[in-house]
């Protein structure tokens, strides 16, 4: 009997809040000119001389001819198109974890946060402001740069400027310091709990862990927790921008010491299809599965 293989991992993905759009792409149809000719017939033996006006008129319809395909070849020729500037590359990424914020992606050195006008992200959009934490953000609460360092690498810094804090993983940094900010750092204001961005740093390449098929769909960040079979990491849409809650099973570990290994894959599968099929607002719905070898 032929042993039967099967993946050693899959990944579930849980609705969760925040949303942005983004569109791109055009067609364009080609279209075409048509002209047609009738040749002229005589209905008498005897030829005449055409008058001034008739041949006025018959060379005007020549030359408009003329002048028509005239036009219709120059706009067969192609022009040179220079290619279209992509931009500036971001080098990171904030991803907003509350309504009345946005992602932003980094391209300058520096960026001001706060609800001053001369900042480069202002907190003046009209959910923001309904909020009731809204007055508890400074004019300029905080700042992220970043600086050249050693062996041509940039370090990025968070500034704190606000009166009431700025947190950066629960820790207060404290009004006119700052502290460096690394990859999937969660960002709060005023309070350690009102978690507003997470800093998604995008230089360091730490997605090659997971599967194509995940990281074509999602960009996954922090764990939020982890148990004796997998663990569930946070993760963002890249399309929408949605966040989500993705869930890492291995199915090495969950078939270890077991007597049937080979039946392992047959039942996770089936208690996935049994968790996509519910639907109640208090249980967790199972968005989409992903399957890998590794």
């Amino acid at each position: 009997m032929k042993d039967q293989q099967f993946p050693s991992s899959t990944s579930s993905k849980a609705h969760g809040g925040g949303a942005c759009s983004q569109s791109q792409g055009g067609t364009f149809s080609p279209w075409h000119d048509l002209f047609s000719q009738s040749p002229g017939t005589s209905s008498s033996s005897t030829s005449t001389v055409p008058s001034s006006s008739q041949s006025s008129h018959s060379s005007s319809g020549t030359l408009s001819s003329l002048e028509t395909v005239s036009t219709q070849e120059l706009c067969s020729i192609p022009e040179d198109q220079e290619p279209e500037d992509p931009g500036p590359v971001p080098w990171a990424r904030l991803w907003s974890l509350q309504d009345g914020f946005s992602n932003l992606d980094c391209v300058s050195d520096s960026y001001w946060f706060g609800r001053d006008k001369s900042c480069e992200y202002c907190f003046d959009g009209p959910l923001l402001r309904k909020t009731e934490k809204y007055r508890t953000y400074s004019k300029k609460h905080f700042r992220i740069f970043r600086e050249m360092g050693p062996k041509n690498s940039y370090i990025v810094y968070i500034e704190d400027h606000s009166g009431n804090g700025t947190f950066v993983n629960t820790e207060l940094i404290g009004k006119g310091k700052r502290r460096p900010l690394s990859n999937n750092s969660e960002i709060a204001l005023s309070l350690c709990r009102n978690k507003v961005f997470v800093f998604f740093d995008l230089t360091v390449d730490d997605q090659s862990v997971y599967p194509k098929e995940l990281r074509d769909e999602y960009i996954m960040s922090k764990t939020l927790g982890s148990g004796a079979c997998g663990k569930v990491k946070m993760a963002f849409e890249r399309r929408m921008c949605r966040k989500e809650a993705i869930k890492i099973i291995s199915k090495w570990k969950f078939a270890l010491g077991s007597s049937r290994e080979a039946d392992m894959a047959p039942s996770v599968e089936t208690e996935i299809e049994i968790l996509k099929k519910l639907n109640h607002p208090c249980i967790i719905q199972i968005k989409d599965v992903f399957d890998a070898e590794d």
